[in-house]
């Protein structure tokens, strides 16, 4: 599975740009014959700021979800636990930042390509929409994350770490069959 997507920040801290991020997912994803299946993946996004400061977001996931497959029509639910540790470029912080702990639903429509060619490849393509929750814990509970980038002395902009998430985006998933007994 390969994706890209924009993320947008819902909801407090009030004052955080809306925009969040943009990267790309890489992932493996096993299914069984009735559309159960499980996955791994690995999301990087960032955003860079004219300061030269950089905030980066490394996100790994793990999680299970249900497929309904009707001839060229495919649609993918799932649920996804979690850890996104992230950094900055460019600016020191203190103290050291703490990943993020969090949950994710997504609803993923595809057109399905049955099969590519003489082999047991099936190609998938279409959009992915992802609702998430994330949030550092620490000893008094969770916590959302604000940084204040400053350019010159004057602020120019306020990220946001964690809180509540809409990402959108384009998904590209290659399935391999597994071998047949004989």
């Amino acid at each position: 599975v390969v994706s890209i997507s924009a993320l947008l920040g819902l909801g407090a801290p009030a004052q955080a740009d809306r925009f969040a991020a943009y990267g790309a997912t890489v992932g493996l994803h096993a299914r069984l014959p009735r559309g159960l299946f499980f996955g791994a993946e690995l999301r990087g996004v960032g955003r860079g700021e004219p300061s030269g400061t950089s905030l980066v977001r490394l996100r790994v996931a793990a999680g299970a979800g249900y497929r309904l497959r009707h001839r060229a029509f495919s649609l993918g639910a799932s649920l996804w636990a979690t850890v996104e540790p992230w950094w900055l470029r460019g600016a020191p912080i203190d103290p050291p930042p703490v990943p993020l702990l969090g949950l994710a639903a997504r609803l993923s429509p595809a057109i399905l390509e049955e099969r590519l060619g003489d082999r047991d490849l099936a190609l998938m393509i279409g959009p992915i929409l992802e609702l998430s929750t994330s949030a550092a814990f620490e000893e008094h509970g969770p916590r959302i994350d604000l940084i204040t980038v400053r350019d010159g002395g004057e602020v120019s902009r306020h990220l946001r770490v964690g809180g509540v998430e809409l990402s959108a985006g384009l998904s590209i998933t290659l399935w391999l069959d597994a071998p047949r007994r004989r």
